[in-house]
């Protein structure tokens, strides 16, 4: 919990305030030009915190994930911190534990893709070693594109609260766009994936094992929602899962679950 001990460290070692600056190190007061040389000028992003090195594919790393330890989040600003966007660091690209992940995802050509780095660390404590989360920013056209080199399938964890059920729709549209199958892993509410795979192994191993057709999970979310009793309901509920249903690139895929939408409502499929 220092202002400058990292600064003082890359100093002795010969770095200059523009090198740490570039990579996301430090941050450089508003007042100050770039590249100067006054170490008053500067201060360590990261402080107080667990730090998480963000590794690329050729294994070397290239960033920084930082958790608030020692002191509340009010009293470091953020929950979570992550490096820059930088010319060694792009989030929009960037998988955390991808490297590490690649041999379990080859093996089952599935992916199961989180929102933290302790969803990452915990699962693979419980023996789920498939598992990476997204650093910094939402998932993206371009990580999928990662993905779908090595996985068919994505299973997504993310928390069952409003914000993670609409991350975890906004995704699963986008890996529908991609050609990728995907399914959605549901955990206890109040719970995310470290939570379960921490507290029981077996419980978390078995969530991914039973992961939910990503269409069949958001419907009936949706009836439990709305119910299905008037037409209003209806109208709702295919507001919900129709643009779902729009974006699977296959025809076939496409009209079983017209069909099966239409059956659920009582309404025709045309």
């Amino acid at each position: 919990d220092a202002w400058r001990d990292l600064i003082s460290t890359l100093t002795t070692k010969g770095y200059t305030f523009r090198e740490m600056e570039d990579v996301g190190l430090v941050i450089r007061k508003d007042t100050m030009p770039k590249g100067a040389s006054d170490p008053s000028g500067y201060y360590d992003r990261f402080r107080s915190r667990v730090i998480f090195p963000l590794i690329d594919t050729a294994g070397r790393v290239v960033g920084f994930g930082g958790r608030a330890f020692g002191k509340s989040e009010e009293e470091v600003g953020a929950k979570y911190i992550n490096s820059p966007q930088t010319e060694l660091y792009d989030k929009s690209k960037f998988l955390y534990n991808f490297v590490r992940a690649k041999d379990a995802m080859r093996g089952s050509r599935t992916l199961v893709i989180t929102e933290g780095y302790f969803d990452v660390a915990l699962s693979h404590q419980a023996g789920v070693q498939n598992v990476v989360s997204v650093s910094g920013t939402a998932l993206t056209g371009e990580h999928l594109a990662s993905v779908k080199r090595l996985a068919d399938k994505v299973l997504f964890a993310f928390d069952m609260d409003s914000a993670g059920i609409s991350a975890a729709a906004k995704a699963v549209r986008l890996a529908a766009t991609s050609g990728i199958e995907s399914a959605v892993i549901e955990l206890p509410k109040d719970k995310d994936p470290a939570d379960v795979a921490s507290e029981d192994a077996e419980a978390w191993k078995d969530a991914v094992v039973h992961a939910r057709e990503s269409i069949a999970f958001f419907l009936d979310r949706a009836i439990e929602k709305y119910g299905v009793d008037s037409g209003i309901a209806k109208r709702n509920i295919g507001a919900e899962i129709l643009p779902l249903i729009a974006t699977m690139s296959s025809n076939i895929e496409q009209a079983h679950w017209v069909r099966k939408l239409a059956s659920t409502l009582g309404i025709s499929e045309e």
